[in-house]
């Protein structure tokens, strides 16, 4: 239980987000630290009472906002001891900071709008947040972004090192929002809005950055049987600007129909949501947009901004729309009250993406920085990590550095050590990553670096770094796979560590030393005959994208040494991948393979993991994707599946494998054409599926076409899919092999060695 310090003197006495957040927070921190809280005695009914919290009354007269930012800069660090506290917390660090303190401290940053919004503030202020707080932020010991975008611009803006940056969401109070309906939701209702179906925007009454003026305007433009039918209530408290808000309400044609209900009650806003036929959220800038998740978790439809976090929320679970053309968001509103099938979509994408945030969630992530930074190992970890270090030291780093300092082939790098203090490390010239970081053990045995940790970063004076630097890392094993997985690096960073993980990585990255190390990286990679379009998962994706749009046939088969193997023994197969077909790389077979010839992977682009990317792209895009192929009902299954992380995707039809390929061709091409599909999908397995695909690719219409083997058993759950952790070191066969056992036995024990070795034969028959 770590002893915390928090200042909320930018409380806005409960009538702001910032507000909403500072009660969530202290209240979820409570239950496992010891705190200490600086705040007015005005705030202290609004604020959470706990046997962990202690409260320091902060002078009245500081309320100012002058003098609070000047005693908050200058004096508060003054009146804290250095070793009082084990952290010190900031909830809101984009409005009050720190400029110097001893003590560990973590700042969270919620938006940058002033960078956005150029009129936000008035020039004093705007000299303070764009002067004074970014000088005070770059001193903090760890900056905490409640989006992506609030960290793109920490990066951009502040300049800020993006390995001091943790994106922390933030969460919303579950028990209290939800789309359970309450007695007396009608009640709180018409204290706003009357009895009337109303679209709804609950914020401060802020101008221009709330952008309620652009609200009222694409309300003017709806058609006149919707603003008959929908009145609009703004629901807010009066902030800077407010009076442009209340005049642009009063002088629009539909002032009767727009009404200013002023601030909402904590207590009421759920029935708000509840009731409302469409909840908008216009605003030109948001570090996080609290309340749309909010609405969501109401089952409220929701309709947002496209810009800063609001594109990241409501990306697939909200209509997005230009806040900055009232035209735009008039038409996305007409969208969605036209439509009661997209409402009902809206509504269920929402109900998933709501459930994606809490505040348990962020305060754990939080409570994580603080916790590592006391975290001191127990002696048994310390002994376990001795010994290991001491075996790599004897077998790995005496010799390589010998052998370095004998061939000239020593080279040192300054990095952070586990202080953040700078290290000069020496490293071994060698395209082996083993040998590379063979001195490393020493530096274990020295304390300076850990055996487990983050990757080595290069030391720069003006940054701080809290990371733990280690020999063993995850990203070494990621990068070694060439994994192109949606978001599988960030998932094994945020797993819990402990001795037995630590221990499951260190024997981990022994076979990802197998297929890491350098050689060349070329646009086509060659192998036994054949050329394997050399790309990345996010320039493959490219290019369909380009051929959809430019309607350009476009045929990929994923070879995998099984494919290789099949093309040795089957001469029009070979012909197909070699004349007709864009073929990709699948598996760690060609990963090995590429090692062997001097060749590098880019990425293993699978057909397994591209599909998660080529849905998201396909939605966002507007394409549409056919499903062929399977047993009876893997194909729906499959298609219900993804509908349920994709809702917004098109799909133009689905059709089981189970006719003749021949004969009963022409009905299904027919059906494919009539669906309009951008792209078809085709799982008869290999080689049937590339045959049938040549054999009726004239006549498709579909651009883009792709043979994907078992993918449709594998997103439908008919078979499991190897664990993330054995993918990544590529034994992803060998999960096959115990699920499957007699099928692929020959596949695998057999085929797996021969593909290697005909590799390895070529390979010395060209010598």
């Amino acid at each position: 239980m770590a002893k915390i310090f928090c200042c909320v003197s930018c409380f806005d006495h409960g009538k702001s987000g910032i507000s909403v957040y500072i009660v969530n927070v202290l209240r979820q921190l409570a239950e496992h630290h010891e705190l200490t809280v600086a705040a007015f005695d005005a705030d202290r009914p609004l604020l959470p009472e706990s046997e962990h919290i202690r409260y320091r009354s902060i002078p009245a007269w500081l309320d100012r906002p002058l003098f609070n930012m000047l005693w908050h800069l200058f004096v508060l660090p003054l009146t804290i001891r250095q070793r009082e506290f084990d952290a010190i917390f900031l909830p809101a660090a984009n409005r009050r900071a720190m400029l110097f303190c001893r003590t560990f401290t973590v700042g969270v940053v919620h938006d940058l709008s002033q960078y956005h919004v150029k009129t936000k503030y008035d020039p004093f202020r705007m000299l303070y947040v764009m002067k004074l707080l970014p000088f005070a932020v770059r001193r903090l010991a760890r900056v905490v972004a409640i989006s992506e975008s609030t960290a793109a611009d920490l990066v951009k803006f502040w300049e800020i090192a993006l390995a001091k940056i943790s994106v922390i969401c933030n969460g919303y109070d579950r028990e209290m929002f939800s789309a359970e309906p309450q007695p007396d939701d009608a009640a709180r209702v018409e204290k706003y809005s009357g009895e009337e179906a109303f679209l709804l925007y609950v914020s401060r009454l802020e101008h221009p950055g709330k952008n309620h003026t652009g609200l009222i305007r694409a309300y003017g433009l709806l058609a006149p049987a919707l603003k008959e039918k929908y009145r609009l209530v703004l629901g807010g408290s009066d902030w800077n600007g407010a009076e442009e808000i209340h005049r642009a309400a009063a002088a629009s044609p539909d002032a009767a129909r727009i009404r200013l209900a002023g601030f909402v009650a904590s207590a009421d806003l759920p029935a708000l949501y509840r009731r409302c036929a469409l909840y908008v959220f216009p605003s030109r800038f948001e570090g996080f947009g609290l309340s749309l998740v909010e609405a969501m978790a109401c089952g409220a439809p929701t309709a947002c901004s496209e810009t800063s976090s609001l594109g990241e929320i409501g990306e697939g679970a909200a209509r997005l729309f230009d806040p900055e053309l009232p035209e735009g968001i008039a038409a996305a509103l007409t969208a969605v009250l036209d439509d009661p099938e997209e409402v009902a979509a809206l509504r269920r994408a929402g109900f998933r993406r709501a459930a994606e945030f809490s505040w348990e969630k962020h305060v754990a992530a939080l409570g994580g920085l603080f916790e590592r930074r006391r975290h001191r190992p127990g002696a048994v970890v310390v002994a376990v990590e001795y010994i290991l270090a001491l075996a790599g030291f004897c077998i790995v780093s005496v010799p390589g550095l010998l052998l370095g300092a004998l061939c000239g082939k020593l080279r040192f790098r300054r990095v952070f050590d586990l202080a953040g203090r700078p290290l000069r490390l020496p490293e071994v010239r060698s395209e082996s990553a083993l040998w590379r970081g063979s001195p490393r053990f020493a530096y274990v045995l020295a304390g300076r670096i850990g055996l487990v940790g983050d990757p080595l970063r290069d030391f720069e004076p003006e940054l701080a770094c809290f990371d733990r630097p280690g020999v063993f890392t995850p990203d070494f094993i990621h990068r070694s796979g060439r994994l192109a997985v949606q978001g599988a690096l960030r998932e094994r960073k945020q797993m819990h560590r402990s001795l037995w993980s630590d221990l499951g990585l260190v024997l981990r990255t022994f076979p990802a030393l197998l297929f890491g190390g350098a050689g060349r990286e070329e646009e086509k990679f060659h192998l036994l005959g054949l050329e394997v379009r050399n790309r990345s998962m996010r320039e493959a994706l490219d290019h369909f994208k380009e051929c959809i749009r430019e309607r350009k046939r476009l045929q990929v088969a994923f070879m995998n040494p099984d494919c290789f193997n099949i093309a040795c023994r089957d001469p029009e197969y070979f012909r197909l991948m070699k004349e007709r077909f864009e073929v990709l790389a699948d598996g760690i077979g060609l990963v090995i393979a590429g090692k062997l010839t001097g060749q590098r992977l880019r990425e293993n682009i699978n057909g397994s993991d591209m599909y998660p990317h080529l849905c998201e792209m396909a939605e966002k895009n507007g394409f549409s994707i056919y499903l062929l192929g399977a047993r009876p009902g893997v194909v729906e299954t499959m298609r219900r599946k993804t509908l349920e992380s994709y809702p917004r995707l098109k799909f133009s039809g689905v059709r089981d494998g189970c006719f003749d390929l021949d004969a009963g061709a022409e009905q299904v091409v027919a059906a494919i054409n009539a669906s309009g599909a951008d792209i078809l999908l085709v799982a008869f397995g290999v080689p049937r599926q590339e045959k049938w695909l040549e054999r009726w690719g004239e006549q498709l219409a579909a651009p883009v076409r792709i043979g994907v083997g078992g993918l449709f058993d594998f997103y439908s759950g008919r078979i499991r899919r190897a664990p993330l952790w054995m993918r990544e070191i590529g034994m992803e066969w060998s999960f096959r092999l115990l699920m499957e056992p007699r099928r692929l036995f020959r596949r695998y024990i057999i085929g797996n060695p021969l593909f290697l070795w005909r590799v390895v034969r070529r390979q010395l028959s060209r010598r």
